[in-house]
């Protein structure tokens, strides 16, 4: 499966699903008040080119750490691996210019507007 070819946000979804930990702490992340479908923030083409190098990484970041923590041998080591990716996704964001909750916004948005996922996507789609 190519990456060029996912929605931005499913990408995302991809990356996170493999790790619990991490589905928890984005789960954590309150949504956005003003991302009510019809009235998601309108963003700068730079934020959204951000969210996507991020994302890109991030999604490489699980991929990269998945089997590891698959093959953790103890419920500890788990947990230790999981926090080092965490860490690393979260330093991804920030190489990137963005808040981890600015990261959680954008992908809210996307999920809710179809329109701002195509842009997303188009963005991708030129970075590959």
């Amino acid at each position: 499966m190519k990456m060029r070819h996912l929605p931005v946000f499913a990408l995302v979804a991809l990356a996170l699903a493999g790790t619990p930990m991490l589905s928890v702490q984005v789960q954590a992340q309150s949504a956005p008040e003003n991302t009510a479908p019809g009235n998601v923030p309108a963003y700068e083409d730079q934020e959204l080119k951000a969210y996507v190098t991020a994302a890109v990484q991030v999604a490489q970041i699980s991929r990269d750490y998945t089997p590891k923590i698959q093959g953790a041998q103890s419920v500890e080591e788990k947990k230790k691996i999981q926090q080092e990716a965490t860490g690393k996704m979260t330093q991804a964001v920030k190489n990137e210019g963005l808040s981890v909750e600015k990261y959680n916004e954008i992908y809210t948005a996307a999920s809710m507007d179809p329109k701002l996922a195509q842009r997303l996507n188009g963005m991708l789609e030129k970075t590959q």
